[in-house]
C-alpha cells in the first residue's frame, strides 16, 4: 500500500502540469465520498452496534486520491475492544476496495488514504494511516489462500496491521529525537538491570546509535557473543515495554539493534546482529497493553514475524551469500572521505560501504539519510530517495563495522 503511494507521488511530481490540466477538465462525483462513508458507518454498526463510528471523506486535488477519516467513539484502540474493532474495520475496508455498489472506489488508479483514531489518540495529535487499493486487498487475500488462512485469522490480522503506519502532527527535531532516545535507553536499562539481578546475569548496555528529525536508532550491546545469542530474556523481550512504550506516541520511526562483539570462528569473524523496526515494537506494545496478546504472545510475534538481521559476518553482507537474500532499510551513521575521493560510509545495519564521489553527490548522500539495500548472493544494490526519485548509488560492500 505504501509502495503504491510512492509510485503515485512520483508520477505526480513528473506529470504535474498534465494532472492540473486534467483536474480542470475531470468532473468529480461529489456523492461518492458520502457513499463511501455511508458504507463504512453502516458496515461498522451492523457488526459493532455498541461502538458508534463516524466518517468523513473528501477528494484530494488529484481525483485519484480519496481521503477517508474514521473515528470510533471512546478509546476502543486502547483496550480489550482493539482487535474486535480493527478487525471489523479491516473487513469493511475490503468491501470499500472491492464492492461494485461503490464503483470500486479504491480500484485501478484510485487510492484511498485511510486515517483512523480514537479519542485518546486525537487528544495527543496522532492517528493510524494506511493506503488502500483493491490490488493490495487482492494480494492480501491471495497470500491468505496460499497459506490456507481465513478472514479474521492471525495472519489476516497481521497482514492488515503490517500496512498501517502511526502518524503524529507533533513537532520533531534531531535534538528532541536524541533526548527521547536517551530516555528510552534509561527505561530499557532499568528493566534489564532488574531482570539481570533476578537471574544473576550482566545486563546489556543501551545507547542511541543515530538520531534524525524523523528516526531514532538504538543499539543494545552485549559484552559476549553467547549472551547475545541466547539473551532474549534480557533484551528482545523487554523492548516493547521499555523502548517502544517510551517512543510509541512521538511520531518517530527507526530501529532497535541487539548485537554482540565479533567472535573469531572457522567461518571468519561472526557476531549477533538482530534488528527490529520501531514501528513493529510499538505495535507489539499496543497489542499487549490492549489485552490482545500476553507477554509470551508478544515474544513469539517478535521472534517469528519482526526479527531481522544486520551484518553478522565481517566479510559478507549476507550470512550465507550462496543461499540468503535480503531487502533492508538502513540509514547512514557516518561518512569519511578516502584518499581516492570516494566516501566510506557506515550504515545502521552494521555494514561499511565504499561509495563513488559522483553518486554520493548525485544522490545527496549525507549522515542520517535512509538507504534501501537489495542483496542476493554476492550482488548488492543500494538506492536512496532524492528529489522524489529513486537514486542508485555506485557502492560496494567493504566489511561489517
Amino acid at each position: 500500500m505504501k509502495r503504491t503511494s510512492v509510485l503515485l507521488l512520483l508520477s505526480i511530481s513528473i506529470l504535474q502540469p498534465t494532472i492540473h490540466a486534467q483536474v480542470a477538465r475531470t468532473p468529480t462525483n461529489d456523492k461518492e465520498p458520502q457513499a463511501v462513508c455511508s458504507y463504512i458507518t453502516t458496515g461498522m454498526i451492523s457488526v459493532l452496534s455498541q461502538v458508534p463510528t463516524l466518517c468523513s471523506a473528501v477528494r484530494d486535488e488529484v481525483p485519484e486520491y480519496l481521503n477517508i477519516n474514521i473515528f470510533p467513539s471512546g478509546n476502543v484502540l486502547q483496550g480489550p475492544m482493539r482487535r474486535t474493532w480493527t478487525s471489523a474495520l479491516f473487513q469493511t475496508l475490503e468491501g470499500v476496495a472491492q464492492d461494485t455498489p461503490l464503483t470500486k472506489a479504491c480500484s485501478g488508479d484510485n487510492v484511498c488514504i485511510i486515517s483512523f483514531a480514537d479519542t485518546q489518540m486525537t487528544q495527543h495529535n496522532w492517528h493510524y494511516e494506511l493506503y488502500l487499493t483493491s490490488k493490495d486487498v487482492d494480494e492480501l487475500q491471495g497470500m491468505l489462500k496460499a497459506n490456507k488462512s481465513a478472514e479474521f485469522s492471525e495472519m489476516w490480522y497481521w497482514l492488515w496491521w503490517n500496512n498501517v503506519d502511526k502518524k503524529s502532527s507533533n513537532p520533531r527535531s534531531i535534538e528532541n529525537a536524541a533526548l527521547l532516545g536517551d530516555d528510552a535507553c534509561k527505561d530499557f536499562s532499568a528493566l534489564a538491570n532488574k531482570r539481570a539481578q533476578e537471574y544473576g546475569m550482566v545486563a546489556p548496555s543501551c545507547s542511541v546509535q543515530l538520531a534524525t528529525s524523523d528516526n531514532i536508532y538504538v543499539v543494545i550491546d552485549f559484552n559476549d557473543f553467547m549472551k547475545a545469542l541466547t539473551g532474549t530474556l534480557l533484551a528482545d523481550d523487554l523492548l516493547p515495554n521499555s523502548i517502544a512504550k517510551t517512543l510509541s506516541n512521538t511520531g518517530y520511526g527507526g530501529e532497535v539493534a541487539v548485537k554482540s562483539p565479533w567472535l573469531k570462528t572457522s567461518g571468519g569473524n561472526e557476531r549477533v546482529y538482530r534488528t527490529y523496526r520501531l514501528k513493529d515494537l510499538e505495535f507489539a506494545y499496543e497489542e499487549e497493553q490492549g489485552g490482545s496478546r500476553s507477554e509470551s504472545d508478544v515474544g513469539f510475534l517478535l521472534a517469528t514475524r519482526y526479527r531481522s538481521e544486520g551484518v553478522t559476518n565481517q566479510n559478507h553482507l549476507l550470512a550465507d551469500p550462496k543461499a540468503d537474500s535480503a531487502v533492508r532499510l538502513a540509514a547512514v551513521v557516518s561518512m569519511v572521505q578516502s584518499a581516492d575521493g570516494s566516501q566510506l560510509i557506515d550504515t545502521t545495519d552494521g555494514a561499511a560501504w565504499r561509495v563513488s564521489t559522483k553518486s554520493s553527490v548525485d544522490c545527496d548522500l549525507q549522515v542520517g539519510k535512509e538507504i534501501f539495500v537489495f542483496a542476493t548472493g554476492d550482488t548488492s544494490i543500494l538506492t536512496t530517495r532524492y528529489n522524489r526519485k529513486e537514486c542508485k548509488l555506485d557502492a560496494s560492500f567493504v566489511m561489517g563495522w
